[in-house]
């Protein structure tokens, strides 16, 4: 069989297997029969790369534009802190804003974190917490930041005046001290520590506090700056 009667019998039978599918009766003429799907399904395919092009310059200039915003607010709230009289409300208003109209990107965090400090800042503890929870139940973010939203979102129930809120917190808390695979656990037990220490409860910071000590002797990352912090505390603590 030449090349050319080869060729013909595959184009034959890939017509067949056509006709199978759609169902249809066999035309006469090959370019009458499949020159309109095919033409068709060329215009499909340039249209779904026009509008991928689109969507990658229209996600690249979005991106682009919420890192530009968060900086900005950055700064700005860098030098609220310097002024005799903030307007932290109006300031709050801004970033709020921004955090909810670059929701899916990857600064949306860092911008909602800007929020729930500014809320404090005012003295806004029930706006503060109720955003910290969207932040950090957001499903969008890497675990090893999430672990670290987590815990600030378990230090703020700590603070709540609601004692159920407080006791879940603190459980929340002693879950992310007790998982080894938590990346921020140094911080959490930290945290943990400094509650027990507050509240008086001396062994209970010492058992949290030589745990976080311990973990540095087979630490692979970089040396935890919480060990620093407490090694004067824990030293006054009997055992």
């Amino acid at each position: 069989m030449s090349v050319k009667s080869f060729l013909h019998s595959v184009t034959e039978s890939f017509y067949s297997f056509v006709d199978m599918i759609q169902g249809k009766p066999k035309p006469e003429h090959p370019l009458i029969r499949y020159g309109t799907p095919i033409a068709f399904t060329l215009l499909a395919l340039i249209a779904l790369s026009a509008i991928y092009v689109g969507y990658r310059w229209y996600a690249v200039n979005r991106e682009q534009n919420a890192q530009y915003a968060c900086s900005k607010l950055m700064d700005e709230y860098a030098q609220l802190q310097k002024d005799e009289h903030p307007d932290y409300a109006a300031f709050v208003t801004k970033v709020v804003a921004a955090y909810n109209t670059y929701a899916s990107s990857a600064v949306a965090p860092y911008l909602g974190l800007l929020a729930v400090d500014t809320y404090l800042a005012m003295g806004n503890s029930d706006e503060a917490v109720a955003l910290m929870n969207r932040v950090a139940n957001a499903k969008t973010y890497h675990a090893t930041v999430n672990n670290l939203f987590q815990t600030k979102q378990a230090l703020l129930m700590i603070d709540s005046a609601d004692t159920a809120l407080r006791d879940e917190g603190l459980k929340k808390l002693a879950m992310l001290a007790d998982n080894t695979d938590n990346p921020h656990r140094d911080y959490a037990l930290y945290h943990l520590g400094l509650y027990h220490w507050h509240n008086n409860d001396l062994q209970s910071a010492r058992v949290a506090w030589q745990e976080l000590a311990e973990s540095q002797e087979v630490e692979l990352r970089a040396p935890s700056p919480w060990a620093d912090v407490i090694a004067d505390k824990l030293s006054t603590i009997p055992a």
